[in-house]
């Protein structure tokens, strides 16, 4: 009895599969590589969106559109000191730590310094 539904399954999943190979694929239709769904939507699914989430361990490609933030020299103004606005400009994801050593005219290496440095005084609960 057990062979007879196993193989009825069978049968219907391939029905299923077979259906589905001449439709468009939907992931065709992603925007920002992970949403599924009209503008409108998107908009208001980011909407909801914590500003103040720390974003850093999101790939690029899927935030940039997503994150309406500041330039780097908007984050410069606004920060007390140069180290302060590379960190705030890191922790946007918007830029990377090449782009943000390039407005400084630092090395992204020393960027990456600084920014751990930063981690850490965060982390202490010193910032």
């Amino acid at each position: 009895m057990i062979g007879f539904y196993h193989h009825l399954a069978l049968i219907n999943y391939e029905q299923f599969v077979d259906a589905g190979l001449s439709k468009k694929n939907p992931l065709l239709d992603l925007k920002h590589q992970i949403y599924l769904g009209s503008d409108d939507f998107i908009s208001r699914v980011v909407s909801y969106l914590d500003p103040k989430i720390d974003l850093t361990d999101i790939s690029r490609a899927h935030v940039p559109d997503l994150v309406k933030g500041f330039t780097i020299e908007e984050y410069e103004r606004m920060s007390g000191n140069r180290d302060e606005a590379i960190y705030s400009s890191y922790k946007s994801v918007l830029y990377s730590m090449k782009e943000i050593g390039k407005h400084f005219g630092l090395h992204y290496s020393r960027i990456s310094r600084i920014i751990k440095q930063h981690y850490i005084q965060e982390a202490k609960g010193k910032i």
